[in-house]
């Protein structure tokens, strides 16, 4: 389904207010998916859709056997995109969807993959709205 991203304004301003932050829960955009692989689902992705075709991607390099968090999304011009998440992200993510705060649902997160998250879910516009004490930010509707 389609749905508005918060505007980057509104998450800048969240993102300056730590207590604000911390208290917020989201809403993340309904084409978002995202998984903890017990193998390097994200590399052997990409590495095949760089390829001109399947059989000629290029796999050296990839321990196949190698975990992954991966975040999959439809961006605006309907392309699929698939990053690789820190280890930990997606549980971080099923708290978010599940209606958990920012802080408890990050709280297992080192800092740096806490920062790595957030900035991806802002950057891929993934989020829809933003809750705090029972008022929504949400895009206006087209």
């Amino acid at each position: 389904a389609d749905a508005m991203p918060v505007p980057a304004a509104a998450w800048q301003a969240l993102l300056a207010d730590p207590p604000r932050l911390a208290e917020a829960r989201v809403r993340l955009h309904p084409a978002t998916a995202w998984i903890a692989c017990r193998h390097a689902a994200a590399d052997l992705w990409q590495a095949h859709g760089r390829a001109a075709q399947p059989e000629l991607a290029v796999l050296d390099g990839i321990d196949p056997s190698h975990a992954q968090d991966v975040l999959v999304w439809r961006d605006a011009d309907d392309t699929v995109r698939v990053a690789s998440l820190p280890t930990g992200c997606a549980a971080a993510l099923d708290a978010l969807h599940a209606g958990a705060p920012l802080l408890q649902a990050l709280s297992s997160l080192p800092p740096a993959d806490c920062a790595a998250l957030l900035s991806l879910l802002a950057g891929a516009a993934r989020v829809v709205a933003v809750v705090e004490s029972f008022v929504a930010l949400e895009a206006p509707c087209p």
